[in-house]
C-alpha cells in the first residue's frame, strides 16, 4: 500500500512539473513580438508591442542582458490558476518558474498599463511594464545561471534588482519604510529596491558582486532606517 501509494505521488509529482514547464497547451491565445510571447484565455487588447518596447528599454540596462534571451508570459485567469501553476505561492505580482522559466502573471491590462496582484490590499495596482520588466530580470538571472545557483540566489537580492532596474513610479515616500508594515506588497519592494539602489550606486558594487557578497536584506534595512528614519 505504501509502495503503491508513493508511486502515485510520484505520477502526481510529473505529471505537474510536465504542466508547468508547458503551461501553454491551457492557454489558448498566444501573441509573439520580437523575444516575447505572451499566453492569454482571452484575445488581447492595448499596445502590448508598446509595453514590451518600454520593458526592452530598462532590460537592456541590466549587466546581464543578453539579446538572444526570450520571455514567455502567461496571464493567468483567476487567483486558482494562479496558485496551482505557481506552486500556491503567496501574494505577488508575478511568479518565475525556476524549473522552466516561464513567468506567470496575476493580470495584465495592456490597454491601461495596469497590472495588479494576488490577494494584495489596496493601493496595489502598478504599471505593467514595470511589473514586466522585474518579472523579466529574474528571467535574466534565470538564463543566466546554473539551476541550483539560481535557487540558493536570495530572494531579496532578486526582487530588488528586478525593481532596480525596473524603476519604481516612486508612489512611496523615503519615510514610509521606517514602520513596521508587513501586509503592503508594493513597500516591501520598495525597500528592496532602495536597499538594491543602495548597494549599486552608493557602495559601487555591480549586481555579480552583490551575488557573491555576503550582504543580508535585514542589515540593509537598518542602513536604510538609520539614514530615512528619525
Amino acid at each position: 500500500m505504501v509502495k503503491y501509494s508513493a508511486c502515485i505521488a510520484v505520477a502526481l509529482a510529473i505529471v505537474y512539473g510536465i504542466i508547468l514547464s508547458y503551461p501553454g497547451m491551457f492557454f489558448k491565445y498566444s501573441y509573439e513580438y520580437k523575444n516575447m510571447t505572451v499566453y492569454s484565455h482571452e484575445t488581447l487588447k492595448g499596445d502590448i508591442d508598446g509595453v514590451w518596447d518600454a520593458v526592452h528599454e530598462k532590460m537592456v540596462l541590466s549587466e546581464f542582458f543578453n539579446p538572444d534571451f526570450k520571455f514567455c508570459f502567461y496571464i493567468v485567469k483567476g487567483l486558482k490558476e494562479y496558485s496551482f501553476l505557481t506552486a500556491f505561492k503567496g501574494k505577488n505580482y508575478s511568479y518565475l518558474c525556476p524549473l522552466s522559466g516561464k513567468i506567470f502573471l496575476v493580470s495584465a491590462d495592456f490597454e491601461k498599463n495596469e497590472a495588479n496582484c494576488k490577494n494584495c490590499d489596496e493601493k496595489s495596482v502598478r504599471d505593467l511594464d514595470i511589473i514586466m520588466a522585474s518579472a523579466a530580470m529574474k528571467s535574466i538571472l534565470r538564463q543566466n545561471s546554473e539551476f541550483l545557483k539560481y535557487i540558493f540566489i536570495s530572494e531579496w537580492k532578486k526582487e530588488g534588482y528586478g525593481e532596480y532596474i525596473a524603476g519604481e513610479s516612486g508612489y512611496f515616500e523615503f519615510s514610509e519604510i521606517c514602520g513596521n508594515e508587513t501586509d503592503n506588497l508594493w513597500l516591501e519592494f520598495y525597500k528592496r529596491h532602495l536597499a538594491m539602489k543602495m548597494l549599486m550606486i552608493e557602495d559601487k558594487y555591480s549586481f555579480a558582486a552583490v551575488l557573491e557578497k555576503n550582504v543580508s536584506y535585514e542589515g540593509m534595512l537598518k542602513r536604510l532606517k538609520e539614514r530615512h528614519c528619525r
